[in-house]
């Protein structure tokens, strides 16, 4: 087995895990709808985001290639996306503006002789330091602690 197939492999048995141990409640109740009524008017939940830029460079991978992005899940606290070459994941914490994620997770193809794989390490920099949020016109934009904007984010229709 190569080591591409062993960590591609590992990855999936990974997922699997995860969506095997994920529970739902039996019984809905009040708190319960009123959770999801505000998880669904939240913009960041429910939208997809593409990215625009990085640590201040245009995200551009060419022409004909999907574009690097981002969905909050509606029902629980997690991010799936794709960096530009790999499938993202990783939980997140959100409180006012403030926004945090947990430990980036990745499949682990190798994209070389493109600038995919600098876009893809930029990003999950971006999202390993952000500390907060804002949301205006259709853009979502990441800052660092200091205020410094690390990524910005244009909205797009889910599917």
């Amino acid at each position: 087995m190569t080591e591409k197939s062993r960590r591609l492999a590992v990855f999936l048995l990974t997922a699997l895990l995860g969506f095997a141990c994920a529970t739902a409640p039996d019984t809905p109740t009040a708190a319960d709808s009123e959770t999801e009524a505000a998880i669904r008017s939240n913009p960041l939940r429910s939208t997809s985001w593409i990215f625009r830029t990085v640590r201040g460079t245009t995200v551009a991978l060419g022409s004909g290639r999907r574009q690097p992005s981002l969905v909050f899940q509606e029902s629980d606290d997690q991010i799936r996306g794709f960096a530009g070459c790999n499938q993202i994941g990783a939980s997140f914490s959100s409180e006012g503006n403030e926004l945090t994620f947990g430990p980036i997770t990745s499949t682990k193809m190798l994209c070389a002789g493109t600038p995919t794989m600098e876009v893809e390490r930029n990003i999950t920099r971006a999202l390993e330091t952000t500390a907060r949020y804002q949301i205006e016109g259709g853009r979502l934009s990441l800052f660092n602690a200091k205020g410094v904007e690390l990524a910005l984010l244009e909205s797009q229709q889910s599917p």
